[in-house]
């Protein structure tokens, strides 16, 4: 049994599972050299500082916090695992995930097209779906809290991004060179 296929069959019901299933993305990308862990390790980074938020008590409701992020990060592990089976995904997500074997987009374009599906289509989904309807209203202030995680994990990606910017191209080009990938061509 594969990784990806291991990973579909988990249930994931609480923020501790979504992490875990978080892990065995990043963990399969890395034995792969695939960036298709590039996303998942940012998307983790950020369900534990909402996970800490929870724990701290920074969100209202931390129940309705947890099912929130659980709901949102299994739409995304629902695409992903749609995709790698071959069956109808999201073309945001197909999008993201086929940029994966190429050389260019970089990292941070890599990042970017993840978070742009994510939140574009992703997020309105989770949201309705934790609170419908006049429920809504009340997940706001849980949203902005949100949302400053996010930014925390945001400068804190920008930082160490500029401190290893040159690693990180190192290490692309080792991950690559060996899968036959050409830096001066768009295609693998």
């Amino acid at each position: 049994m594969t990784a990806a296929t291991k990973t579909a069959l988990v249930r994931r019901d609480t923020i501790d599972q979504v992490i875990e299933a978080l892990n065995d993305v990043v963990d399969s990308a890395r034995r792969e050299g695939s960036r298709l862990g590039y996303f998942a390790a940012l998307y983790r980074n950020v369900t534990i500082e909402v996970k800490r938020g929870i724990a701290q008590g920074r969100f209202d409701d931390g129940e309705r916090m947890e099912r929130f992020d659980v709901i949102f990060a299994g739409r995304y592990l629902a695409a992903l695992e749609s995709y790698r089976r071959g069956e109808r995904t999201s073309q945001c997500w197909v999008t993201c995930f086929q940029s994966c074997p190429q050389w260019r987009p970089i990292v941070l374009q890599h990042l970017l097209l993840g978070m742009n599906a994510h939140i574009n289509f992703d997020l309105a989904v989770a949201a309705a779906t934790t609170a419908p309807g006049q429920e809504l209203a009340a997940l706001r202030r849980d949203f902005d809290e949100i949302n400053t995680r996010i930014k925390h994990c945001r400068w804190l990606m920008a930082y160490r991004s500029s401190l290893m910017a040159d690693s990180l191209l190192r290490i692309d080009i080792a991950i690559c060179a060996p899968r036959g990938y050409d830096a001066g061509s768009k295609d693998p």
